[in-house]
């Protein structure tokens, strides 16, 4: 209906949203199908918050596949969008994933770090529970990579304590399976079996 009137960039919006639902689901290919639509959609109407949503969301999928240069390029230019739009959600988003993909691509952890920390700040400003949760998470991998396992284990921990205290938000297991990751690298492996069994059970539930 939205195509047949002309309504472009509310079928961008719903591509988008189509895409990041293949993207829960694990169906990569599809994911990207409908983001990458949804991207070229948003950008012809210019519409910056759904192409922002887009390419960060691309980037997502282009990361579960490893291909990290081409996630990298998909965040920046979904930061820029984000940064016009002056968009404070999406621009933590892609802030983080940028340090995720700096930290899978084994780029300087410190890099990393100071991206963790920026989006970290900017989520308790606003406030932003997720995005200090997942600030936090990534600080403790890119601290885990510098050797600073006190210091890593510490910044997950809180994340974990967040997700307990407040409402649990999607992709928990994610979370606890990153705690788990910087407990094992710091050789507390009672801490991260805990983790892995928890994170198991999350995704049962």
């Amino acid at each position: 209906i939205d195509q047949q009137l002309g309504d472009r960039a509310s079928v961008a919006l719903k591509l988008g949203n189509i895409g990041q639902c293949y993207a829960d689901l694990g169906d990569v290919d599809r994911a990207d199908a409908y983001l990458g639509k949804a991207l070229q959609l948003a950008e012809q109407t210019d519409d910056r918050s759904a192409a922002a949503d887009a390419a960060i969301s691309l980037a997502q999928a282009k990361l579960q596949r490893r291909r990290i240069d081409e996630a990298l390029t998909l965040l920046e230019r979904g930061l820029g969008f984000a940064t016009d739009n002056r968009e404070r959600y999406q621009e933590i988003r892609a802030l983080e994933y940028i340090a995720l993909a700096h930290l899978l691509g084994g780029q300087p952890p410190d890099g990393a770090l100071d991206l963790a920390r920026s989006a970290t700040e900017l989520a308790r400003k606003m406030p932003m529970e997720v995005g200090v949760i997942y600030g936090l998470a990534c600080q403790g991998l890119a601290l885990s990579k510098m050797g600073r396992h006190d210091d890593a284990t510490a910044a997950t921990a809180e994340a974990l304590r967040l997700v307990d205290a407040g409402s649990r938000p999607q992709g928990a297991e994610q979370i606890l399976r990153w705690h788990a990751d910087v407990c094992e690298a710091a050789g507390r492996v009672d801490q991260a079996a805990a983790a892995r069994s928890r994170a198991q059970t999350v995704v049962a539930d």
